[in-house]
């Protein structure tokens, strides 16, 4: 199934825009899960079996894996979503931003090895930084634009291009309510993916989250069946 595809059956399925990102910090781990070698791998899975009915996708973030030489669990952890939650799809974090054959190696990795449904990219490098990922049409889609292309002056951040110029999950933080506006009006049907809150000032724990996400929508459930009002 192509990403989007199956990206927006998530959204209606399960009423819900959110994607959880999974950054395993070992340090932060529970006491029983401290020292083990799957350690990052039980985490995380922890994580994506609490709350998969509640996300429309997950996102893991390569470089938690990669500092920990976790690859073999960021693999892992794919195959069970991909197994486990099959109508979930996964957007692996990995930024990437070359060109040429090493970008032609990036999109294996992320694809073919990580088996992921999509990828973060940066393509402020020009079309040769994108053309390797779309060489997977189930992944993405071949019509994007370039990025650097047209004129872009003095007073058009490269940002509001990028934002005119693509359909894509975008992970910058808009400048407050009009970043977002002046965006939504560049691109009227663009998705966008915007971060959440700010981990070093949230000491949720995710289970009480989730737990609340469900207590919150079994609530709008009892409003609309009801006859109440259902706020989304």
């Amino acid at each position: 199934m192509h990403f989007m595809t199956a990206l927006e059956a998530a959204w209606q399925q399960r009423n819900s825009l959110l994607c959880v990102g999974l950054d395993p910090d070992p340090a932060k781990f529970p006491a029983h899960l401290q020292g083990r070698p799957d350690a990052i791998l039980e985490f995380c899975k922890a994580v994506v079996d609490a709350t998969a009915d509640l996300v429309c996708c997950f996102k893991p973030q390569i470089a938690y894996f990669a500092a920990h030489r976790a690859e073999d669990q960021l693999e892992a952890l794919i195959e069970h979503i991909h197994l486990a939650h099959p109508d979930t799809p996964v957007i692996l974090d990995a930024k990437r931003g070359d060109i040429g054959s090493t970008a032609e190696q990036y999109a294996i990795e992320a694809f073919e090895r990580f088996k992921a449904d999509a990828i973060t990219v940066n393509p402020y490098m020009g079309r040769d930084s994108v053309d390797p990922y779309l060489a997977y049409p189930e992944k993405g889609d071949p019509a994007v634009p370039h990025v650097q292309s047209g004129r872009v002056g003095p007073a058009v951040p490269r940002r509001r291009h990028a934002a005119g110029a693509h359909e894509a999950l975008r992970a910058r933080r808009p400048h407050g309510g009009r970043g977002l506006e002046r965006q939504r009006q560049l691109r009227p049907g663009g998705r966008r993916h915007l971060p959440g809150r700010d981990r070093a000032r949230t000491r949720t724990d995710w289970r009480h989250a989730a737990a609340g996400a469900r207590h919150r929508r079994a609530g709008r459930r009892h409003r609309r069946d009801h006859g109440g009002r259902a706020d989304r």
